[in-house]
C-alpha cells in the first residue's frame, strides 16, 4: 500500500523564488534609502554653503561699517583738538 504522504521530490519548492523575492524587495528598499538620505544630505550641505556665502558677505559689510565708524570717530577726534588748546 502506498503511503498519503506525497515523497518530497514530488512536491513543489515554494521557497528558493520566496528567499528570491524578499531579497530583491529588500535591496530595492535600500536602494531607495541610501537615495532618499543622499538626497537630504546634499540639500542640507547646498543650504550650508549658501549661508557661508551670506555670512561672509555680511561679515564684510560690518567690517567696511566699522571701518568707516573709526575713521568718523578718528576724524572727530582729530577736529576737536584745536578746540581743546591742543595745537
Amino acid at each position: 500500500m502506498a503511503s498519503p504522504v506525497t515523497p518530497q521530490r514530488d512536491r513543489f519548492n515554494y521557497w528558493p523564488g520566496f528567499v528570491t523575492h524578499v531579497d530583491a524587495g529588500a535591496s530595492s528598499c535600500s536602494a531607495v534609502g541610501v537615495l532618499v538620505v543622499q538626497f537630504f544630505l546634499s540639500q542640507e550641505v547646498t543650504a550650508r554653503q549658501g549661508a557661508g556665502a551670506l555670512n561672509a558677505k555680511i561679515g564684510s559689510s560690518r567690517l567696511c561699517r566699522w571701518k568707516n565708524s573709526a575713521k568718523l570717530n578718528l576724524d572727530d577726534q582729530v577736529s576737536q583738538l584745536p578746540r581743546a588748546g591742543i595745537g
